[in-house]
C-alpha cells in the first residue's frame, strides 16, 4: 500500500523528510509519523485509516495474514513531485493465531474460534456476538483479541445455514452451549469468560449475563440497548427466547423506558461481574448513549458492587462499536459514514480501554 500526503501549497523551504516510529508495529498499535520540511503537515494515524486501496477491494483496503508483516510506503508529494518517502511494517499479531471453524452439527453452534499461539495458565476468553447484520462477526475483532492473549469465539446466531434467517426467537440456550464449549478449551479459565455483544448483540450479551451468571463473568455491551427489542427485520415477535418462551420485548425503538412492556428492560443488576459500555453521542442507528446511561443508572440504583464503566464519544456514531482501530474501511463504507474520521479517532481511544478492562478481568480472583 502507498499513502499519499499533499503537504502544502508553496515550495518547501528545506529538505523534506519522513520519520516513522516504530518501524515495525502491530495492527492495533499507534505509529508516530512526522513529516518535516513542509509549511504545514499532519501528524497521526489518520494516514493509515484514511488509506485507499490501489486495487478495488469491496472488503476493505488490505488483508492481514497473522504474524507475516505487511510493508507500507508513505510518499510525500509537493506540487505533484515526490519530495520524500519512507517504508514501515505492520503485523496483525506477534505470533500465530490459530483459527478453528465450529459447526452446528458437530458443536451445536456456528462459530469461529481464534486462540493465541502460546497459551499459559487459564486466562480470560471472550464470546463475540455481532449485531443485526447477522452471520459470523468476522475474524478481525476475535483475531485482535487473540493477538493480545485472549481466546475469542465469534458466534453466528442467525443468517447462516442451519440457523434462523432473521433475528427472531433466538434461544439463549444456543449461546449457553457455546459458552460451555469455550470454557472447556485449553488455556481458557471457565471462571473468567466475558461476552462481548455489538448493537443488537449487546442485548444477548446482557441477557446471558443476567440469566447465566455461572457461565458469564463479565459483559461488554458495545453501542448497546438496555432493552430487549422485537424481531428484525419486521417487528412481529420476540428476538430472544428462554426455555421455549418469549422474553419480554419492546417495539419502541429508542426508548430506554418502554411503555408497551416495561419488563423488556434487561435485568442487568443480575449480572455477576463487571460491565463495560461504550457509545457514540452522534449515533444515528439508535440512541446508544441514552441506552448505556440507563444501564449505568440501573446498576447504580441496585448498588451493584462490580465495576461498571461507560466510554461515550462526542461526535462518534454507531461504527464506534466495532472496536477495531486503524483499519481502513471500503470506499463505499467510508462514503456512507459522514463521521468516519471522528469514529476512527474514537476507536483509537476505545481499544486500549477494552484491553485494560480485560486485563483487570485476568487479574480478578476466580470464584
Amino acid at each position: 500500500m502507498a499513502g499519499l500526503l499533499v503537504g502544502c501549497t508553496s515550495p518547501p523551504q528545506r529538505a523534506v523528510s519522513v520519520a516513522i516510529q516504530p518501524m515495525s508495529s502491530l495492527a492495533d498499535q499507534a505509529v508516530r509519523i512526522q513529516i518535516t520540511g513542509l509549511g504545514a503537515g499532519e501528524l497521526g494515524m489518520g494516514l493509515i485509516w484514511s488509506m485507499r486501496a490501489l486495487k478495488p477491494d469491496p472488503a476493505g483496503a488490505y488483508y492481514w495474514s497473522g504474524p507475516v508483516p505487511r510493508a507500507f510506503t508513505l510518499a510525500v508529494s509537493v506540487h505533484g513531485t515526490q519530495a520524500a518517502s519512507a517504508s514501515f511494517q505492520r503485523r496483525f499479531s506477534p505470533g500465530v493465531v490459530t483459527e478453528t471453524t465450529d459447526s452446528l452439527k458437530a458443536d451445536g453452534f456456528v462459530g469461529e474460534f481464534l486462540r493465541p499461539a502460546h497459551t499459559g495458565p487459564g486466562r480470560p476468553a471472550v464470546l463475540v456476538l455481532g449485531g443485526s447484520e447477522g452471520g459470523l462477526p468476522g475474524a478481525l475483532l476475535p483475531g485482535l483479541l487473540a493477538s493480545n492473549g485472549y481466546a475469542a469465539l465469534g458466534v453466528a446466531y442467525f443468517r447462516e445455514p442451519g440457523l434462523p434467517q432473521t433475528l427472531s426467537g433466538i434461544p439463549l440456550e444456543y449461546f449457553a452451549q457455546a459458552l460451555r464449549w469455550l470454557g472447556r478449551q485449553p488455556g481458557v479459565d471457565p471462571a473468567r469468560i466475558a461476552v462481548l455483544g455489538i448493537s443488537r448483540g449487546s442485548e444477548a450479551a446482557q441477557l446471558l449475563g443476567a440469566y447465566y451468571p455461572n457461565l458469564v463473568h463479565a459483559v461488554i455491551a458495545s453501542v448497546p440497548s438496555n432493552v430487549a427489542g422485537c424481531s428484525y427485520p419486521g417487528c412481529t415477535g420476540p428476538a430472544w427466547t428462554r426455555h421455549g418462551r418469549a422474553l419480554p420485548y419492546t417495539s419502541e425503538i429508542g426508548s430506554p423506558s418502554p411503555t408497551d412492556d416495561p419488563a423488556a428492560v434487561i435485568p442487568d443488576q443480575r449480572i455477576a461481574g463487571p460491565v463495560f459500555l461504550d457509545c457514540g453521542e452522534a449515533d444515528r442507528t439508535w440512541p446508544s448513549c441514552r441506552y448505556a446511561r440507563a444501564i449505568i443508572s440501573l446498576l447504580n440504583a441496585h448498588h451493584d458492587h462490580w465495576a461498571h464503566v461507560l466510554y461515550a464519544y462526542p461526535g462518534a456514531g454507531h461504527p464506534v462499536g466495532t472496536f477495531v482501530p486503524y483499519e481502513p474501511y471500503s470506499l463505499a463504507a467510508m462514503a456512507g459514514d459522514p463521521g468516519y474520521a471522528t469514529d476512527q479517532r474514537a476507536l483509537a481511544l476505545l481499544w486500549p480501554q477494552l484491553l485494560s478492562f480485560l486485563a483487570g478481568l485476568a487479574g480478578h480472583p476466580t470464584g
